[in-house]
């Protein structure tokens, strides 16, 4: 299971991180307040990393679709799946019960991932 990370929320992340360092450099001198700052480094750290990743499952796809206001996860199945594309380098357009795009960094090998577990799961279910 290969893990594939999305675009947007590494982008906040990024910018999370280096607003951090930034109030870590403008809180130096007082103790509390760069104590504080460090602990939020600190956790967003493991969020750019580990988190925000689309994965592909044997019969369905955990992927990030942006929602409101924010950027959820959904899980998809692949018998809600009807078609997918890879309109661009990054980006992936998912048609099931409605239509969502997908940002991820590595697109090329998701959709390759995504069509061999799709093909297994459609030979399955046949």
């Amino acid at each position: 299971m290969l893990k594939y990370k999305d675009i947007r929320m590494l982008i906040v992340s990024i910018l999370i991180t280096v607003l951090c360092v930034f109030a870590m450099i403008y809180f130096i001198h007082d103790k509390m307040k760069f104590v504080i700052v460090i602990l939020l480094f600190i956790t967003t750290l493991p969020t750019m990393v580990f988190r925000y990743n689309a994965k592909v499952f044997d019969d369905s796809m955990m992927v990030y679709v942006f929602k409101g206001i924010a950027i959820l996860p959904e899980l998809i199945q692949f018998d809600d799946l009807i078609s997918y594309e890879q309109v661009s380098k990054r980006q992936i357009i998912l048609k099931h019960k409605k239509t969502s795009k997908l940002y991820i960094l590595n697109a090329d090998t998701f959709i390759e991932e995504l069509g061999t577990k799709y093909k297994k799961y459609q030979n399955m279910k046949a």
